[in-house]
């Protein structure tokens, strides 16, 4: 699907502007890249007191200071102009995210060839990611390049994820020119808005030697395709919890009165955006349950309403302590998944340090810098988005309900009939594939593999589960990823959503591949199985089944 940078033409660029930072201390992190976990960066007013552009995303998002000697990530780049001035910022936004990159350049223009040709760039960085800069005049006709896009999604030789950054250009495009990735899996798309302002086109340079932006035009591009690259090649969040006075709203409902509140419209607005593709919210708040909830019945007018939020955590406990029983109690085994959003620097620091590899955001106190500073916040990130997505926060809901009735069942079995589960599989149909990936790169428990992918490798064919029951509709929570051989179907990986976890559907999902197996005559099923720190369940499962030896390694 496709997303704009930021909302407003002005603030894109406005946000390249230095600004004062007035907060004591400033402490910030996220995850990195491509599934590393990580570390702290904190920065005191005596060490800085202006911030560009990079400092202010270096600061909203993510800093590591040592992520292992990974090896340097392999982007492909093409497009319709000069793209080397975009060089430098690409390489400044990577070392936020603890990158090396290695860059190679298709040949000028061209952007069809690139999309469509095997013998192309795109084709051969299987082991990287593509990044394809274009202008609406370098396209004309935007369904020539949607089709373009679903080609390249479609072909099994495209085996690296791509990343479209839409650029801006002084002529106005044609009102009906628009590209999107919607429905593909490979593919995401961020458009730039246009600057505001002449001069940020060149068009000396342009015409001389195709080079049609100033510096900050093209450091916003290397920003933003960065930010492309960090989302399709770093594991998921999942939850985000926020305090409320003085983040989610400017005041203290305790003292001001819940009429007397401001909302933080720029964060609440970002949080409101990622929840409906699939981010959950928690409040964790040092604050009165019902005063929380007259704040928010007070202002209807405000993008967040209470519901908006799967839990909310409002006690005297210390919020690092309620950050674990959040995560737990929506099933997760990780607080990497989790970034916690406050204004005071001690709550942070707690969190830092009794809930190691959670993700934190501390805002400034100034509302301006606030408001810049939401505009880079990329763990709020969520340039695709999956039907279940959508409904996440209302599914979890639903699930909290099964989870408290089979708390005071008696018999679990007779909770789990009393369920009326309805399963079905069939092969992944192309607009599932995005959520095919998605679940390899947030499951963990029931993975028999963790192998995350940001596009299906050639050969695996995509077999894929859905759950409903009478509480309602799970969606799409399980898929096995198989190869056909001579005399066998080997499942490469079985994964599910760990909230169907326990209820039969793991052995259902087996047992249709056994006759899978069976209907394309084959004599074999081959299961790969890699032991992790995170994947107990599926090695128990298969270990009950037979089909792992006891204490096994896998194979």
């Amino acid at each position: 699907s496709s997303s704009a940078f930021c909302d407003s033409q002005t603030s894109v660029l406005d946000g390249f502007s230095e600004v004062s930072v007035a907060s004591s201390v400033l402490s910030f992190g996220a995850c990195c890249g491509a599934f590393g976990g990580p570390s702290w960066g904190i920065w005191t007013r005596s060490q800085v007191s202006l911030f560009s552009t990079s400092s202010l995303c270096k600061l909203a998002m993510e800093r590591v200071a040592d992520d292992g000697g990974r090896p340097a990530l392999s982007l492909a780049l093409a497009g319709g102009f000069t793209l080397e001035p975009c060089e430098p910022h690409l390489r400044a936004a990577a070392s936020w995210v603890g990158r090396e990159l290695r860059l190679e350049y298709a040949g000028f223009g061209q952007v069809m060839q690139c999309l469509l040709s095997p013998a192309e760039l795109f084709y051969r960085n299987a082991a990287g990611v593509n990044v394809l800069f274009v202008r609406p005049k370098d396209v004309p006709d935007a369904a020539e390049l949607r089709s373009a896009l679903a080609r390249y999604d479609a072909a099994p030789a495209a085996q690296a994820p791509l990343c479209v950054v839409v650029c801006p250009q002084r002529e106005p495009p044609a009102a009906a020119w628009r590209v999107d990735g919607a429905g593909l899996g490979k593919v995401v798309v961020a458009h730039l808005p246009a600057a505001a302002g002449a001069a940020e086109f060149d068009a000396r340079a342009e015409e001389l030697a195709a080079v049609p932006y100033g510096d900050r035009l093209y450091r916003a591009l290397g920003v933003l395709a960065m930010r492309l690259v960090s989302y399709v090649t770093r594991r998921p969040f999942k939850v985000a919890c926020v305090d409320c006075d003085n983040t989610l709203w400017r005041g203290v409902v305790g003292e001001d009165g819940p009429e007397a509140l401001v909302a933080n419209l720029a964060l609440q607005s970002a949080l409101k955006r990622s929840k409906e593709r699939g981010l959950m919210l928690v409040t964790c708040s040092k604050n009165v349950p019902s005063d929380v909830r007259a704040a928010f019945a007070a202002h209807p007018e405000w993008p967040l309403a209470y519901d908006d939020f799967v839990l909310h955590k409002e006690d005297w406990e210390p919020k690092g302590a309620n950050i674990a029983a959040a995560t737990a109690e929506l099933g997760l085994t990780e607080l990497q998944a989790v970034v916690f959003i406050d204004d005071n620097p001690i709550e942070v620091g707690d969190v830092q340090r009794t809930c190691p590899g959670a993700s934190t955001v501390l805002l400034p106190t100034e509302a301006a810098l606030q408001d810049a500073l939401v505009a880079h916040l990329w763990p709020l990130d969520a340039f695709r988005a999956t039907t279940e997505d959508a409904t996440k926060t209302e599914a979890m809901r639903v699930e909290l309900q099964r989870r408290s009735v089979a708390a005071a069942a008696t018999d679990f079995a007779a909770f789990v009939a009393s369920l009326e589960l309805r399963v079905s599989t069939g092969r992944a149909s192309p607009d599932q594939l995005a959520r095919v990936l998605q679940l390899t790169q947030k499951t963990n428990q029931f993975n028999f593999t963790t192998r995350r992918l940001a596009a299906l490798p050639a050969g695996l064919e995509a077999r894929v589960t859905h759950v409903a029951d009478r509480y309602g509709d799970y969606g799409l929570v399980g898929v096995a990823l198989v190869r056909e051989t001579a005399d066998a179907l080997e499942l490469d990986n079985l994964l599910m959503s760990c909230r169907t976890l326990g209820r039969g559907v793991e052995a259902r999902m087996l047992a249709q591949v056994g006759e899978l197996a069976l209907a394309r005559a084959k004599a074999w099923v081959r299961i790969g199985f890699v032991p992790t720190e995170r994947n107990e369940p599926a090695r128990k499962f298969l270990e009950a089944h037979g089909l792992l030896p006891a204490g096994g390694d896998g194979w």
